[in-house]
């Protein structure tokens, strides 16, 4: 898959996950096998402005190793998101992302995300304005639509495609069904026969066997998997190489071996205190399946320190090899 002048190979993409995917996550999940991922979404206000508050500044972080890289915005006004997008542009994105397809309220009450399907003139005004402002690849995170009612992913597509988009992101729900039921692969079709840009398909990818179902149903050129590959990065690896490859299937030392480095890269990232803040979100995913989970994640928060949590890591995923 090519976007733009960029190979994408293999054609697997991490997708922007608020609150999780800063670069220690998706160092990792390259490790395994994406070969692309995108920050978390931006506010377009904020960089335009220049009111970068600390986590704005942290959201945008990156490291030498993480490239290509996407920065995805966020933003209701052409003027702003065409700001923003130069100015991102000029330094660490490779791709600018425009989120057009997140479903929150707090985001679409502003006339952002998802709401943007509803106004397809501004939409189409925004992505004009980004595409002029920028020389770096441009893509455009989208759902089917607002609601079943109101479906116009093929509309927005063939926007996008006029407008000199490089790729579009096609969510398989609405924005009225959030992150619940299946994604509907007849409809991710529709888009791509009804543009020439590739089309990545995205929602409800937790395997291999999802990600093979949507690119031999869609005809997609690419698939972006999210929630799946918190805690487990390695999801990247069965995609890339098969469910049966080593790298696909860690043992539970393994498994906190790569807790453990996302831990000392979060510290990297930021700080011991924020690193261990941060990091236990993370661990809880880290710890599905184990059979003590429950007490895993009792006694994670119990304790404070960095230090202390990787001691809690080894003694309960290394130091219990033999109940793998």
């Amino acid at each position: 898959m090519k976007i733009g002048p960029l190979q994408i190979e293999p054609p697997l993409i991490l997708a922007p996950l608020a609150g999780y995917s800063s670069w220690p996550m998706r160092l990792l999940c390259r490790r395994f096998g994406a070969a692309l991922t995108v920050t978390e979404m931006v506010s377009s206000t904020a960089v335009a402005l220049r009111r970068l508050q600390s986590d704005v500044l942290y959201a945008l972080k990156t490291h030498p190793e993480d490239r290509p890289l996407a920065i995805q915005l966020f933003g209701p006004h052409p003027d702003e998101m065409a700001e923003a997008a130069r100015t991102l542009g000029a330094m660490e994105a490779d791709i600018i992302d425009l989120n057009m397809g997140c479903p929150v309220k707090k985001i679409t009450r502003n006339g952002a995300g998802a709401a943007l399907m509803q106004d397809l003139t501004r939409a189409e005004s925004i992505i004009r304005a980004v595409r002029r402002s920028i020389d770096v690849p441009l893509t455009v995170k989208m759902r089917l639509g607002w609601d079943r009612q109101s479906r116009n992913a093929v509309e927005l597509a063939r926007i996008c495609e006029g407008e000199g988009v490089d790729a579009v992101i096609v969510h398989g729900r609405e924005r009225s069904r959030g992150f619940s039921g299946e994604p509907d692969l007849d409809a991710i079709r529709e888009v791509v026969r009804a543009v020439g840009i590739p089309v990545i398909g995205n929602g409800g990818i937790a395997s291999k066997e999802d990600a093979d179902r949507m690119i031999e149903h869609t005809g997609c050129a690419g698939v972006m998997p999210a929630r799946v590959a918190i805690g487990a990065p390695w999801i990247f690896a069965a995609m890339a190489k098969g469910p049966d490859h080593p790298e696909a299937n860690p043992t539970r030392a393994q498994k906190g071996e790569i807790a453990i480095r996302h831990l000392r890269m979060m510290i990297d990232y930021s700080d011991e205190d924020r690193a261990a803040s941060e990091i236990r979100k993370h661990l809880v995913w880290y710890s599905r399946g184990i059979p003590e989970a429950v007490s895993f994640r009792r006694d994670l928060f119990q304790v404070k320190k960095a230090h202390e949590i990787e001691s809690l890591i080894r003694r309960y995923f290394i130091d219990n090899t033999e109940k793998d």
